[in-house]
């Protein structure tokens, strides 16, 4: 709806009068939605009315500029600057069209701040996506399996609030129905996702209620600080992977991370892939779990 009413105020600028039936067809929406349109700008205290009888239409008083009344030219810089950002997220042409129209309607070149690349997505979770993203938009109920991070498969319906993205990968938050709590879900992890021909009426306070309880955030809640030892050959990975406050030099030239991690299996997944150039020095249960797993590795490959 935004889009449309900056789209129907740049229209009449450059047109001066358009009848509704035009716009009505420019927006693919009906006439009595370009009326209503033209009740919310006008009660937004833009000075948009209508002329009756033949020739006439909707236009703007004469002398009106809307960016001057509007926005400050800082203003201007951060909606083009978001629309940015909006058209690295999601390049599927409105988000184009509406910045090249307001950098025209401004009078400012949109500046090319921001590059994201998803290139590594497979087409499969493209669409996966794109599906999450109507469904939250439109409160439609999802069904999928999931796999959690111990490889068991549970299946859902959820309630889906919002994307997420956090570190390197993507979520999804929804109130589940089963859990009656709101969860976090891995991208990667949903399969078989589906639209229910169900909506619901979003809940306030839902998204934060019991974020943090519910066994897919339990990893999350539980810290354990661990300190590694790491050869200096693996420097390219180590400021990749850790702050820089979190890492040292020992005497020896080995570095040391002293770090506090949530544990889960991704954990012990990472540091392993340091191998053999690791070595955990505290504490001694961790080293201990990692050994095992290693051990269990070597068992399967003999």
């Amino acid at each position: 709806m935004i889009s449309r009413l900056f789209g129907i105020c740049y229209q009449l600028i450059l047109r001066e009068k358009v009848s509704a039936k035009e716009l009505a067809e420019y927006f693919e929406v009906s006439q009595k939605t370009i009326y209503r349109d033209v009740e919310t700008l006008s009660m937004a205290g833009i000075p948009i009315y209508t002329i009756k009888g033949r020739g006439g239409g909707i236009a703007l008083m004469e002398h009106f500029v809307i960016d001057r009344m509007f926005v400050s030219k800082e203003e201007k810089r951060q909606i083009l600057s978001a629309l940015e950002s909006l058209e690295e997220m999601e390049p599927d042409g409105e988000n184009q069209n509406l910045l090249h129209r307001l950098s025209d309607f401004f009078q400012m070149p949109g500046e090319s701040w921001l590059s994201v690349d998803f290139s590594d997505w497979n087409r499969q979770m493209g669409e996966l996506y794109s599906l999450l993203k109507a469904a939250v938009l439109d409160h439609q109920l999802l069904e999928f399996d999931y796999y959690g991070s111990d490889g068991r498969m549970s299946h859902r319906v959820v309630e889906p609030v919002q994307l997420w993205f956090k570190g390197s990968a993507w979520y999804l938050r929804a109130w589940c129905r089963e859990r009656k709590a709101m969860r976090t879900f891995k991208l990667f992890r949903i399969k078989r996702c589906i639209r229910l021909p169900e909506y619901f009426v979003p809940h306030e306070g839902k998204e934060g209620e019991q974020k943090e309880n519910g066994k897919e955030n339990a990893e999350e809640k539980k810290l354990t600080r661990v300190r590694l030892r790491i050869d200096a050959s693996q420097a390219y990975r180590i400021y990749d992977d850790f702050d820089e406050e979190e890492i040292s030099m020992d005497t020896d030239g080995f570095y040391i991370i002293d770090k506090q991690f949530p544990v889960g299996e991704w954990v012990y997944e990472k540091i392993l892939s340091y191998c053999p150039h690791v070595s955990v020095l505290e504490p001694n249960w961790f080293r201990e779990h990692l050994l095992e797993i290693l051990k269990r590795s070597q068992e399967r490959l003999n």
